[in-house]
């Protein structure tokens, strides 16, 4: 299945619940721009290259011009899983059922890596073009506990605004400001798919922005160690509006 952000896809994890169309949105600072479809272009990770850390993509328009796109993986804390592997951290998923995301998507996989350590990821994507929005899905935005597990949390910075909209009716609200300081978290104990993929849109009023960075962390306050604390996201295909 195509992990474009336009078409989330349905996955069987935990429970299932009915899809509906998005109707919360969080953290709107600014009206967001109206992207012109000649100047957008979807960059999808498996058209990526990586060395190491790095990953290497383009977003192609319409009108023949693109943007290469280079992003860096950082761990800040805990520890990354099977980080080199098919299917692993900072991998596009190649199987479906995974229990990640579509087939396609780019995975963060991660754990803390002792006692009360709350695991995290930075990614920092430059673009050749200056940017003026970027749209995705992120899939298995969920929350196994508050305290002791996992709660996945996403925090931003480069862009002027910011949203975050939920993909159903029923789940548990998103809280946040989706910033790094004040991060996108589910204000419940979620993990029913296909209801925990929600959509990220970052806007700046002009074509200004060249590099920003996605923070994916764990906002349990007390996360155990090792596999008990085992999270994981993953990202679809990207569309960069210069």
């Amino acid at each position: 299945m195509s992990s474009d952000f336009r078409s989330p896809s349905r996955r069987n994890v935990l429970t299932t619940a009915a899809w509906a169309a998005p109707v919360l949105a969080v953290a709107t600072a600014t009206p967001l721009v109206a992207a012109s479809p000649n100047r957008c272009g979807t960059m999808a990770w498996t058209g990526t290259t990586r060395a190491g850390d790095v990953r290497t993509g383009t977003a192609s328009t319409s009108s023949t011009s693109s943007s290469t796109i280079t992003v860096t993986r950082a761990t800040l804390a805990g520890s990354p899983q099977n980080p080199t592997a098919v299917d692993g951290n900072f991998s596009p998923l190649t199987t479906a059922g995974t229990g990640a995301g579509p087939v396609g998507a780019l995975r963060m996989w991660q754990q803390s890596s002792a006692a009360n350590v709350q695991a995290r990821q930075r990614l920092t994507i430059t673009s050749s073009r200056p940017l003026r929005q970027v749209k995705f899905l992120v899939y298995d935005f969920g929350r196994a506990s508050a305290t002791t597990s996992y709660s996945d949390a996403l925090g931003t910075s480069g862009f002027a605004a910011a949203s975050m909209v939920r993909q159903n009716t029923t789940s548990a609200t998103i809280v946040g400001a989706g910033t790094v300081a004040s991060p996108w978290s589910r204000s419940a104990n979620w993990s029913a798919e296909p209801t925990s993929t929600v959509e990220v849109t970052l806007s700046s009023t002009t074509a200004s922005v060249q590099s920003f960075t996605l923070e994916y962390s764990n906002a349990a306050t007390t996360p155990v160690s090792g596999s008990g604390s085992q999270q994981w996201i993953s990202l679809s295909n990207m569309e960069f509006c210069f």
